[in-house]
C-alpha cells in the first residue's frame, strides 16, 4: 500500500491526485486523507532527510468541488496544489476574469483561478496551505513548445486581466504564460498570503525558458 511504499524508498512525501472525487466519493476521500496523514505524522515514518513527510493533494481547476469538505480538509493535508490550468475559457490559466461559472457543488464562481481559489478559501481552506499551479505550456493542447512558441510565434496581445498572452503560430491561435504572467500571476499568490506555486509541466519548456529568472527572483526569501 500507499505507506509501505513510502517506508522502503523514503520519499519526502505523499501526492494524492484523485481527479476528481464528487460528491459519492467524499466520505471515502477525506477519511483516506486523514488516515494517511495522522499516519505519516506519528514519527514512524521519515524522509530521506529524517524529516517528517508531507501530504498534499491536487484540486480541480474550478468546476468539481463537491467531493471535499473543505473546511476540515486543512486539518489533514500538508499543503493543496490548485489545478490553475486548462479553463479553456479560451485562456489557459485566467488570473480573473469576468465571467462566472457553476460548480459541481450549486455555487457560481467567478471563471478564473482567483474564483476558485478565493471560493475554497472562503469556505474555510487556508490560504497558508493553497499553493497555485501554473502551466509551462499553451492551450490548445499538441502545439510547440514554449521556447518555440515565443519565439517563432506571432505575438497577438496580452491581457491583462486574464494575465496571459496570445500567440499566432502555423495558422492557430494559442493562449500561453508569458515571464509577465508568472510575475503577475506570482505577485497575486503572495497578496492572497498563499505560499507559493507549483509547475506543471517541466518538459513542455525543454531546452530554454525566459521564466526560471523571474520565479527565482520572485520567490527567493
Amino acid at each position: 500500500n500507499i505507506l509501505s511504499v513510502m517506508r522502503e524508498n523514503s520519499y519526502d512525501g505523499i501526492d494524492i491526485d484523485w481527479e476528481f472525487p464528487h460528491k459519492p466519493d467524499k466520505e471515502n476521500f477525506m477519511g483516506l486523507m486523514a488516515e494517511l496523514f495522522e499516519s505519516l505524522k506519528t514519527g514512524e515514518y521519515r524522509a530521506y532527510d529524517s524529516s517528517i513527510p508531507e501530504l498534499i493533494f491536487f484540486t480541480t481547476t474550478g468546476y468539481f468541488d463537491d467531493g471535499v469538505d473543505w473546511g476540515k480538509i486543512g486539518d489533514y493535508c500538508d499543503y493543496a496544489v490548485q489545478s490553475g490550468y486548462d479553463w479553456g475559457n479560451p485562456y489557459n490559466a485566467p488570473l480573473r476574469n469576468d465571467g462566472t461559472v457553476p460548480t459541481y457543488s450549486g455555487l457560481r464562481i467567478e471563471n478564473s483561478m482567483h474564483g476558485f481559489g478565493s471560493s475554497v478559501i472562503e469556505r474555510g481552506f487556508p490560504a497558508e496551505k493553497f499553493i497555485l499551479a501554473l502551466p509551462f505550456y499553451a492551450l490548445p493542447r499538441g502545439g510547440p513548445r514554449y521556447a518555440e512558441l515565443i519565439k517563432k510565434g506571432n505575438f497577438l496581445s496580452f491581457d491583462e486581466k486574464q494575465a496571459e498572452a496570445m500567440y499566432g503560430y502555423e495558422d492557430r491561435v494559442y493562449f500561453v504564460n508569458t515571464a509577465k504572467s508568472f510575475e503577475m500571476k506570482i505577485d497575486y499568490v503572495k497578496s492572497q498570503g498563499r505560499p507559493g506555486i507549483a509547475i506543471w509541466e517541466g518538459s513542455k519548456i525543454h531546452p530554454e525558458t525566459d521564466i526560471w529568472g523571474v520565479i527565482k527572483r520572485l520567490l527567493t526569501v
